[in-house]
């Protein structure tokens, strides 16, 4: 006896808990059609996110034209997703092909600051001097640094000539913090032969 041949399939993709569950939900016992719409848009910002953290350049293109036309921000999404996860080559692309405008986000400097040094070389080739920039409550990208411990973005700040005597967040002194951190003596070093304020030494 003869069976027809089954065509090959891709074993599905494992669904997510919580998105993909309220979709199905909403396919079998619908409550209003936005409810659907919105839970769908959320999911492709989740799937968009995810990518742009590892995708290659080659690699995120085709996901961009292809969800652009439902999320308009979608260029941006991948922005800052490359930025968050250092994914630098592609920040770099995304940077150049898609500019966020004329002046940075408190959320993209901040998630550049998660990224570390690539991303902020990127940055500075197109917003020259925005390391000097504020990052709002958090004080200045030296302290966002230092509380992430990221040591390789303070001495890439640190070496741009970043203003390190004045730099502070919520009344600590960028010395203070490194310390309170458990930055690497090195790093204390550095930052003490650079000017830093230290409230703490004994006169």
């Amino acid at each position: 006896m003869s069976h027809d041949r089954q065509p090959n399939r891709s074993p599905p993709r494992p669904p997510s808990p919580t998105l993909d569950s309220a979709i199905l939900q909403q396919v079998t016992t619908p409550t209003a059609p936005t409810d659907l719409h919105d839970l769908l848009l959320e999911r492709d910002e989740d799937l968009l996110d995810s990518a742009s953290r590892v995708a290659t350049v080659p690699g995120l293109e085709p996901l961009l034209t292809y969800l652009t036309p439902r999320l308009p921000n979608a260029p941006q999404i991948a922005l800052h997703s490359a930025a968050y996860a250092g994914n630098a080559p592609l920040f770099r692309y995304l940077l150049h092909q898609y500019p966020p405008g004329p002046q940075l986000s408190l959320g993209l400097r901040l998630a550049a600051a998660e990224g570390g040094v690539g991303v902020w070389e990127a940055l500075e080739q197109v917003y020259p001097g925005c390391i000097h920039d504020g990052v709002g409550h958090h004080g200045d990208l030296l302290c966002v640094a230092v509380d992430r411990g990221s040591e390789e973005l303070v001495r890439y700040l640190v070496g741009k000539g970043i203003d390190v005597p004045n730099s502070g967040s919520l009344g600590l002194s960028v010395l203070q913090l490194a310390r309170r951190r458990g930055l690497s003596d090195e790093i204390v070093e550095l930052l003490a032969r650079h000017g830093a304020r230290d409230p703490d030494a004994r006169d």
